[in-house]
């Protein structure tokens, strides 16, 4: 069986301008404060690779908002997202308590203080903790119709796919 694949929702247009702002915007207001700072000559170098560093940053966000996934094989659910895609076997989930949940309605599963990954607006990946405490994986664009996947350790996965309803069908027949 191969892998059933499940794209998370596209980023809103605001979030796909912040890799821009990012990449454009910054280093041309870098440059001018740095003009008005007047540096010596000996830290040139180090500013242009932090200048040239901003756009790279910003490509490789901007890359990384449109390439994320989750998939379903027998192996388990795998993440695809960066800095790299992790492989989560299906007993490490408590696939009874799969559900869609709006995170406008339930204020507790929104994602709060982040620990590792982007918070840009309407997009959030990575590590969170949550307003409940919990900490979270999220691929998070969408806040109305998110799947909440608890795992048997406390932690919880919440993501924003564009077929939650076929992702939670198809766990439940590759688990049974």
């Amino acid at each position: 069986m191969s892998d059933l694949e499940f794209p998370i929702v596209a980023p809103e247009k605001w979030a796909n301008l912040m890799p821009l702002l990012i990449g454009v915007v910054a280093p041309v207001g870098a440059l001018v404060a740095i003009g008005l700072a007047k540096p010596q000559p000996q830290e040139w170098p180090i500013i242009a690779l932090a200048i040239a560093m901003m756009p790279l940053m910003a490509g490789l966000l901007a890359w990384s908002m449109h390439h994320r996934s989750v998939s379903l094989s027998p192996a388990g659910m795998r993440i695809r997202g960066l800095p790299w895609a992790r492989l989560v076997p299906f007993g490490d989930l408590d696939i009874a308590k799969v559900r869609i949940v709006n995170l406008d309605e339930e204020r507790k599963l929104r994602p709060g203080f982040k620990i590792a990954g982007a918070r840009l607006p309407g997009f959030r990946s990575g590590w969170f903790r949550l307003h409940d405490a919990r900490r979270a994986y999220v691929l998070l664009t969408d806040w109305r119709r998110t799947v909440e996947l608890p795992r048997n350790d406390g932690r919880v996965y919440l993501f924003s796919l564009q077929r939650p309803e076929s992702f939670i069908d198809a766990l439940g027949k590759l688990t049974r």
